[in-house]
């Protein structure tokens, strides 16, 4: 009898760690892109002085709202994708300006996210504005989508030299 209430004390001690990690984990994931802060080099574009319109597959996205919830968590997602796919471009991503702008179709929505370092002539009236069409650049400018539903990143995208 009492090695049988030995092996149950351990495996509620085991079930106790496992919900513990599990909990740990879970809980480390969810916030984690909530401790992202937007900045003063973080703009969100506003519906009115856009209209946009992308086709991604065979669906037709037009321009919606970003609230700074999802550009938070867009920010977060595209740190971690430029991270996997430019190290160069990531250990400078702090020197870039982003511009969000919001993309929906049926149930998903779509962040799209313009980085780029301003020159000394960028006037910063206009990162609130528009998106600034730039030839060259290299990796001063680059962009990505971000789909909030499933957490991807696509369409990263670096400008051509100069």
């Amino acid at each position: 009898m009492k090695s049988r209430e030995w092996h149950i004390k351990i495996e509620v001690k085991l079930l106790s760690l496992i919900l513990l990690f599990s909990f740990w984990a879970c809980y480390a994931k969810c916030q984690s892109f909530q401790d992202i802060t937007l900045g003063p080099n973080d703009y969100i574009l506003p519906i009115t002085d856009l209209k946009i319109e992308e086709f991604i597959g065979n669906k037709k996205f037009t321009q919606t709202v970003v609230t700074r919830m999802e550009a938070q968590k867009a920010k977060f997602l595209a740190k971690e994708c430029v991270k996997k796919r430019n190290t160069l471009i990531y250990r400078k991503l702090n020197n870039y300006i982003l511009q969000y702008a919001g993309l929906e179709a049926q149930e998903t929505k779509i962040v799209y996210i313009n980085f780029f370092i301003p020159t000394k002539y960028d006037d910063p009236i206009r990162f609130n504005k528009g998106i600034p069409l730039v030839f060259g650049g290299g990796d001063r400018y680059f962009s990505l989508m971000i789909n909030l539903k499933d957490e991807t990143c696509f369409n990263f995208s670096v400008n051509s030299g100069y």
